[in-house]
């Protein structure tokens, strides 16, 4: 297994626990490729500072 594939596998998983309600950031420390951790936290954080009902209605 590639380093990439282990890292889309950690993304995808990250996801999919974020599809189910669970809005924790990932560790970088994880990820062969720090950076792509950094984004999906980028992007978390972002959905998460503009309070969006719809697309995190548990968390509300």
């Amino acid at each position: 297994m590639s380093e990439k594939s282990t890292d889309l596998e950690k993304l995808l998983s990250a996801m999919n626990a974020f599809s189910e309600g669970s809005f924790e950031d990932v560790s970088a420390e994880d990820f062969e490729d720090p950076k792509v951790a950094e984004a999906y936290n980028r992007m978390l954080n972002s959905v998460m500072s503009r309070n969006n009902q719809f697309l995190m209605p548990e968390y509300w």
